[in-house]
């Protein structure tokens, strides 16, 4: 029977990488209120996959050159949690800490959202806001943000893997 190598380690070096990476992205917008710009949100999803790309061809390598589908999809999967997890909890603890104005911006630019849109009323926009008060605080900011990250680590890993999987031949001559 042979050794079988665990996604785990790969999984949380990168995971962890993409956490710190994540955040410390998030902070640069956030503090240069440039959060609503598609341009950088499209940067922020290529970070995402090159780590995943980086975090694949790692296993591969140190697995003989070969890689699993189903392990592909494990592995993305677990960094995926675990960048989530990091990433949340590090803006969690910077929103409770350090700046809680947060929950405030994101409540204002919804609000504005909601007041340009032209079949909202006055009070429809007040209906809206004042539910999304109770629903958008840091546990569930770090909730959502945990969920969405394997979510989509998910997804790409679809496709990653499916790319970079080479199967070990069953008999070697």
């Amino acid at each position: 029977m042979e050794d079988k190598l665990s996604v785990k380690p790969v999984a949380i070096k990168y995971g962890l990488i993409l956490a710190v990476a994540s955040f410390a992205y998030s902070f640069v917008l956030n503090v240069t209120n440039k959060t609503d710009d598609q341009l950088f949100a499209t940067i922020n999803y290529l970070i995402f996959i090159l780590v995943f790309v980086f975090a694949f061809r790692e296993f591969r390598t140190s697995n003989e050159g070969f890689m699993k589908y189903s392990e592909g999809l494990k592995l993305g999967t677990l960094t995926g949690l675990i960048a989530g997890f990091g990433s949340g909890l590090l803006t969690y603890l910077y929103m409770i800490f350090i700046d809680d104005s947060v929950i405030q911006v994101i409540l204002n630019a919804l609000r504005d959202q909601y007041a340009r849109n032209p079949q909202f009323t006055e009070e429809m926009v007040e209906q809206v806001m004042a539910m999304m008060t109770k629903f958008i605080t840091p546990l569930t900011l770090f909730i959502a943000g945990t969920l969405g990250n394997v979510f989509f680590g998910f997804l790409i890993s679809l496709i990653i893997a499916a790319i970079m999987k080479k199967e070990k031949p069953e008999y070697e001559v």
